[in-house]
């Protein structure tokens, strides 16, 4: 994960949803970034937001 250049807490993060084929839901701007993004895509994951899964946001 180093040449993602993630803090330790994000690559944490990051290597579980690989290690268990999941996509992750952050809004992260390091985990948004496109080379994260790139390099989940190639295992066949996403990094979803919030905006992904409510395109038309949410009330509180």
């Amino acid at each position: 994960m180093i040449e993602l250049n993630l803090y330790a807490s994000d690559a944490v993060n990051l290597s579980s949803a690989l290690m268990s084929s999941t996509d992750i839901l952050s809004e992260d701007k390091h985990l948004l970034r496109r080379p994260v993004r790139d390099f989940m895509r190639k295992a066949g994951l996403k990094v979803l937001r919030l905006t992904d899964i409510y395109p038309g946001g949410t009330k509180v």
